[in-house]
């Protein structure tokens, strides 16, 4: 949110500014430029060495554990740590308090091209390693923070040149920093930038790993990327781990489809929005009010007709996928490079794993609903990058579906089962398709009925 100037100033305002707009934060990342990084300006930073721990002292002059203390105190929110295994960009100062401190478990990189330059960072061998990362994070831990985002990852390779072989250099760099976040963290952690094998067979406890490239704001062309990357690495490295699909502003041109790509990813979901320019209505979809997020138990991924197909020039909608028990959830993108319109199909098939049978769709943004007779496909259109939908598809059991409250994009997990009763989850529409009138519902059209529901309030249907 900050960008280049992370203060403790900026990190209360942001919190504020949350309470102020009834946005329901409960974690907070401090996430790069707030280190103890010797600069003569701000945007040579990453070209620069870390001297400490601790935050940058001139801009914390309470340390991290004093923002991170009047964060929770003042606000109740829990306050995460980023980090490289660099220690910082370049690495670390061998001049530095750190590195006079815990020289011993330090050692340079050696370059792999004439023109690469050598830093310090910490050992490969396995003991130093995992002292250098429980020193580390148990740091972290004693001023206040409750998880970490360890960056850089991928580098493995590059930055453990003839110190051994990948997969040992790999496994060393991976056991030292699970152990050290189970035992300060009891496993809370993001994974960033670690999606190469190596990486991804090394890790024994964590679950969240980055599944993309950085979100770049205000780029339509970069959404369709992230969209594909995301997406096609959940189908396979979503068989191993929680994808995280990245940080987003809710005041983006994007932000809608930012905000549906996140609410079913199945993962984390958190924003980078500057200081004034976070939007509640964009985010409230994603969330119940105690700020607990809708989140789905599987990763979205292409559906299986989108799988061998180029979104960018086939001239076909790109459609992803996601199921919470008997509901489907579909979300459609027109990603043509030109912006041409594209068309498609929609079947209770692009679900993989839900049943045959009669299904409603509701389709969230227009607020309507079609029914689909066993083996009956929906056409679809759309005219251009701003053009998406997100879809429900609920079955049709004795003429009746249940589909949730319309204010949350993931319908399905607003409400739960109660022996023969459900109960809401938050207040909010409920909303029911039914093929005969409902008694205490109000209609809305198109076999829609709708009534006002509390937290808690258990209802039939």
């Amino acid at each position: 949110a900050s960008q280049m100037d992370v203060t403790p100033q900026n990190l209360l305002d942001n919190a504020e500014e949350f309470r102020a707009r009834g946005i329901p934060v409960t974690w907070m990342i401090m996430d790069d430029m707030w280190g103890d990084v010797p600069a003569i300006d701000r945007p040579t930073m990453h070209s620069r060495e870390l001297n400490s721990f601790e935050a940058a002292p001139e801009r914390f002059p309470k340390g991290l554990a004093g923002v991170i203390g009047e964060i929770k105190e003042q606000y109740g929110i829990k306050v995460g740590m980023w980090h490289p295994i660099t220690g910082y960009w370049h690495g670390i100062d061998p001049n530095g308090d750190l590195a006079k401190e815990h020289g011993d478990r330090l050692e340079y990189t050696i370059p792999r091209f004439a023109d690469d330059g050598s830093r310090l960072m910490h050992s490969f061998d396995p003991a130093k390693a995992q002292k250098y990362y429980d020193i580390q994070h148990r740091f972290y831990k004693d001023c206040g923070a409750e998880f970490v985002k360890v960056d850089n990852q991928g580098s493995t390779e590059y930055l453990s040149y003839h110190k051994g072989s990948i997969g040992e250099t790999s496994e060393t760099l991976h056991n030292a920093v699970e152990k050290a976040v189970k035992r300060h963290f009891g496993g809370a952690i993001i994974n960033c930038m670690g999606m190469p094998i190596e990486n991804f067979w090394n890790r024994t406890y964590s679950d969240v790993c980055r599944f993309s490239g950085d979100f770049m704001p205000e780029d339509r062309k970069w959404f369709i990327q992230h969209l594909l990357q995301c997406s096609y690495n959940s189908l396979t490295q979503g068989a191993v781990y929680t994808g995280d699909w990245d940080m987003w502003w809710s005041d983006d041109a994007q932000a809608k489809k930012n905000a549906v790509l996140r609410a079913m990813s199945g993962g984390p979901i958190y924003m980078s929005d500057e200081l004034g320019r976070s939007i509640r209505e964009v985010i409230l979809p994603l969330a119940f009010s105690d700020g607990t997020i809708l989140r789905l138990p599987d990763p979205a991924v292409p559906c299986r007709d989108c799988l061998f197909e180029d979104a960018e020039r086939s001239g076909k909608i790109y459609k992803v996928f996601n199921k919470a028990g008997d509901v489907g959830i579909v979300a459609a993108f027109d990603l043509d490079e030109n912006e041409n319109p594209v068309s498609g199909k929609l079947s209770v098939s692009d679900i993989e794993g839900l049943k045959e049978g009669k299904y409603v769709v509701y389709d969230w943004f227009a607020g309507t609903a079609k029914v689909l007779e066993k083996g009956e496909t929906l056409d679809l259109f759309l005219n251009n990058y701003d053009d998406f939908r997100l879809y429900i598809l609920a079955p049709i059991k004795s003429g009746k579906a249940l589909l949730g409250l319309a204010e949350k994009y993931i319908m399905p997990l607003t409400y739960q089962k109660k022996l023969l009763k459900y109960a809401a989850k938050d207040d909010g529409t409920l909303l029911v398709w039914s093929e005969k009138k409902l008694a205490g519902f109000e209609e809305r059209g198109g076999g829609i009925w709708a009534k006002q529901i509390r937290k808690g309030e258990e209802f039939t249907f």
